[in-house]
């Protein structure tokens, strides 16, 4: 006997391409009916896997909504906690679904004047929840595609936040450009359907899968990452975090606790030699504590310059200035400077940065050298997909 995904997959495969599908839902009725989210994933990942393009996948997102919506609102969680991570998604979420009704009776009021300066206010507020995308994008999606190889499938609602961004980024230019009522009307129903959307498959979908697999002290973990990105439509959770770093106990040997990431010594070396820039750092006492070496360095160092002041590796002329710079940083006075020069056919951009440590104590002093005259010539712009 198949399956429960097995069926389910067979069951979207035929549908394609009957004309009969009452006969075919009925046929696989009672294993629609216990179809639950993390299903989704698994019949999406068996079928992108077998030739489906993420372009047609994308296509059935609406379709398997249809299809399956109504069985998976059983699955919806009601009682979280909005100063928990997942439950401030969900909040962030009920807030963007009270924006749109709100937004919808503006568009109602269209074409009176007061109503489209209200509609091009509340359009360009609905940037705030890119903050949102963001952390589904880059703290929830890494976490699932930790946890089973089958939710590579959050992929698909990537791109449907592009396409959130991509519509929205529409509208403003039609409400910039006075297009026509008819366009601004069509776009702004593409508008409130994309956004709907969102929002249903995250509440029937995509959370439900997470509070599954996500334990209160990944939650939190979680959650306090999401400062870095803000919150949208609300204010931040009322809650404290611990100071110390989790997991350092689990660091393999060798490797070295950077706070965002982990690496050993070698990677670190080859990460420093690959940056398009020259890097040397000057510590708390004046001396030179490192320096990069990139394959065409501009400003030769050797290591018998480390433990040098400063001072010394500089003509006399210009000793004055790398004190008064140094002064102004460990003073707090600025934060930066910057030089450019040119030479040998060269042009150089010399920056300095003063180092601090999250307590605010002076570390040291950063200085980046890059040539920069290939940077200079850039006109309009290059992305990704252009490659």
């Amino acid at each position: 006997m198949e399956n429960k995904i097995e069926r389910l997959i067979a069951y979207v495969d035929q549908l394609l391409v009957t004309d009969d599908k009452v006969a075919l839902y009925e046929s696989y009725k009672d294993t629609i009916e216990s179809i639950q989210p993390k299903d989704i994933f698994l019949v999406q990942n068996h079928r992108i896997k077998n030739g489906l393009s993420h372009e047609e996948a994308l296509k059935q997102v609406p379709m398997l909504m249809n299809l399956f919506g109504q069985h998976l609102e059983k699955y919806i969680i009601q009682d979280l906690d909005e100063n928990t991570f997942l439950g401030s998604l969900l909040q962030e979420n009920e807030c963007l679904d009270q924006y749109l009704l709100h937004l919808q009776k503006v568009i109602i009021q269209l074409p009176e004047p007061n109503a489209k300066k209200q509609l091009i206010e509340r359009v360009c507020h609905l940037d705030d929840y890119d903050k949102h995308m963001k952390k589904l994008e880059n703290i929830l999606f890494p976490f699932l595609e930790k946890k089973d190889p089958c939710f590579e499938g959050v992929s698909l609602m990537w791109s449907m936040n592009n396409k959130a961004r991509e519509i929205l980024k529409k509208v403003k230019l039609d409400l910039e450009q006075n297009c026509e009522e008819s366009t601004v009307q069509k776009d702004l129903g593409e508008l409130y359907v994309t956004y709907s959307s969102l929002i249903v498959m995250q509440k029937r979908i995509l959370i439900p899968c997470a509070k599954e697999e996500m334990d209160d002290k990944t939650d939190k973990k979680l959650l306090q990452e999401s400062f870095e990105y803000g919150f949208s439509f609300m204010d931040e959770p009322n809650v404290s975090f611990d100071q110390h770093t989790e997991g350092t106990q689990d660091l393999p040997q060798g490797y070295i606790d950077l706070q965002t990431g982990r690496m050993n010594v070698e990677q670190l070396i080859g990460v420093f030699s690959s940056l398009p820039v020259d890097i040397t750092f000057v510590d708390e006492h004046d001396k030179v504590a490192f320096f990069s070496k990139p394959k065409d360095r501009i400003f030769a160092r050797s290591v018998s310059v480390i433990g040098r002041n400063v001072r010394n590796c500089h003509p006399s002329a210009s000793v004055h200035i790398v004190e008064d710079i140094l002064e102004g940083f460990k003073s707090g006075k600025r934060q930066s400077e910057s030089f450019w020069i040119q030479m040998r056919g060269q042009f150089i951009l010399i920056q300095y940065f003063s180092v601090r440590n999250d307590q605010g104590k002076y570390l040291g002093c950063l200085e980046v050298s890059q040539e920069i005259s290939h940077i200079k010539k850039l006109e309009g712009e290059k992305r990704l997909l252009d490659r």
